[in-house]
């Protein structure tokens, strides 16, 4: 098995190991979609001054993405919504790249007035 072969698999076991019980709704009125999704989340400074340690403007955000499986949901669009309960969902922000086994998205949490009334796994 070569180096590539590897990693492939190893990318595989992971999303296996960690990958979460998804519902994929396109958009308003779409049939929703079952898969399994991984979140990636990270804390990031934005604003301020780069270079400096004088933090003008700087805030702190939770950056989330989302990471697919092509055989499940081959092409997440935009504005799309991903539920795993009653209380946690998000929008796709935008379909970044795939590399051909997994499409990555930027997303944004959704409040709770957002997740009324949204289907999640394990209700359907």
């Amino acid at each position: 098995m070569g180096f590539r072969e590897a990693l492939r698999q190893m990318r595989a076991d992971v999303h296996g190991e960690f990958a979460r019980a998804a519902l994929y709704i396109e958009s308003p009125g779409a049939d929703p979609v079952p898969c399994t999704v991984r979140v990636h989340g990270d804390n990031a400074m934005h604003g301020g001054l780069q270079g400096t340690n004088f933090h003008y403007a700087e805030r702190e955000d939770f950056d989330v993405k989302l990471r697919f499986d092509v055989s499940e949901i081959t092409s997440p669009v935009r504005g799309a919504i991903v539920t795993f309960s009653e209380t946690e969902g998000f929008r796709i922000d935008r379909r970044q790249h795939t590399d051909g086994t997994y499409v990555y998205c930027p997303a944004t949490t959704l409040d709770a007035e957002d997740m009324a009334g949204l289907p999640y796994p394990g209700q359907i």
